[in-house]
């Protein structure tokens, strides 16, 4: 009598139609093209950090340069050239990076400036839980 049961429901599960959805990132990537031999990235800015009225947010892109990442600081603190950022995680394992260029003044106390990371550091970003910014 198992028998009799079983069977046409495993024939009616192995023969549904299954829909199985990607996650759609065309909304997180506005910008990706390519031009050459390079392909041109850029993902929407997030929004890292914020404390009372100052905010960080990260913008990745990737070009000709490699993999960035535009930080920005909004009443925060000037992002000056070789200043470091550092990411850790929940168990503290540290990752730290560089500012590689001047900075720029957008607007009174608004200031950004660019990481440079590779895929390992997107990578690692990507798999970890951030639980700190320095």
């Amino acid at each position: 009598m198992k028998n009799i049961l079983f069977y046409p429901a495993l024939l009616l599960v192995l023969f549904i139609p299954l829909s199985i959805k990607a996650q759609n990132c065309a909304g997180l990537l506005p910008d990706s093209r390519v031009v050459g031999s390079t392909h041109y990235l850029r993902s929407s800015s997030i929004t890292m950090i914020i404390r009372g009225d100052y905010s960080y947010n990260l913008e990745l892109f990737n070009n000709e340069k490699g993999v960035q990442a535009r930080v920005t600081s909004k009443n925060g603190v000037e992002l000056n050239q070789n200043d470091e950022i550092i990411f850790a995680n929940a168990n503290n394992n540290r990752m730290t990076y560089r500012f590689v260029e001047m900075g720029d003044l957008l607007s009174a106390k608004t200031y950004q400036n660019v990481l440079q990371l590779d895929v390992a550091a997107v990578s690692w970003l990507a798999e970890n839980n951030v639980a700190t910014v320095y």
